[in-house]
């Protein structure tokens, strides 16, 4: 009996940007072919988020909870940046920076992130620490765009020095930092976490409208969720069989 040729199995995103933090972490050492399959998966994914709802992932461990969060905000800022006009090597790198800003939360224990307890005050504060030590590493690691670095740093952070980490003067953050915590936020909430079930479109983009302006750039918000994502996206879980 003849049969056709097996689908090849790809590595899934999250698996390839896994073995690019830990070169970082590990041997600061810059894997950028490989993350360039990341960005080259995420230009392509299926779902443009106006015509049919965009694809994010979900996964079952702790460790793949990070990275495909950090895969889910490379793909909104990829939408969101688009949709603003920004092309060629630019888009790369506003993509390169969104799927590296997480990177610091590798310093905190896997116990602790999958806890789904109230966090205690020393705990929240080991959290509080992921932007500057992934700012460290990426800044330690040569051929890192800077761009990354600068937003590993912000992405919590926010005007007349709120958030963290505080620099004890006002600074505003970057435009493309105002993507990436929209970006952020919003992929957190349609997603499962230990410590809750996943949120509703609905709900998600109403939870972001009323903290817009206060902790989130009003412009971001808009570029995002009504410019770039009208049609929302849909939730699914990875695969590592026939990805595209």
């Amino acid at each position: 009996v003849q049969t056709g040729p097996r689908p090849i199995e790809r590595p899934h995103p999250r698996t390839l940007l896994g073995q690019v933090w830990t070169q970082v972490v590990r041997d600061r050492r810059f894997d950028h072919e490989r993350l360039d399959q990341v960005v080259r998966f995420i230009a392509s994914d299926a779902g443009d988020g106006k015509s049919a709802p965009a694809g994010l992932w979900w996964a079952d461990d702790i460790s793949g909870q990070l990275l495909s969060h950090a895969v889910n905000m490379g793909r909104l800022v990829y939408l969101g940046a688009h949709e603003a006009g920004v092309r060629g090597d630019e888009l790369d790198r506003c993509v390169e920076a969104a799927l590296l800003c997480d990177i610091g939360m590798t310093s905190v224990p896997t116990s602790l992130l999958e806890s789904s307890e109230r966090l205690r005050p020393a705990e929240f504060r080991m959290i509080r620490k992921h932007p500057q030590r992934g700012a460290t590493m990426l800044l330690a690691t040569e051929q890192v765009p800077l761009a990354a670095c600068l937003v590993a740093f912000e992405h919590h952070r926010r005007e007349h020095d709120k958030g963290y980490p505080q620099i004890g003067r006002p600074q505003p953050v970057s435009e493309l930092t105002c993507l990436v915590q929209v970006a952020d936020v919003y992929a957190a909430l349609r997603t499962p976490r230990p410590f809750r079930a996943s949120v509703g479109e609905k709900e998600a983009r109403s939870l972001v409208e009323r903290i817009k302006g206060e902790r989130l750039a009003d412009s971001a918000v808009d570029l995002l969720l009504e410019q770039a994502l009208p049609k929302g996206c849909a939730v699914r879980k990875p695969s590592t069989a026939n990805l595209p």
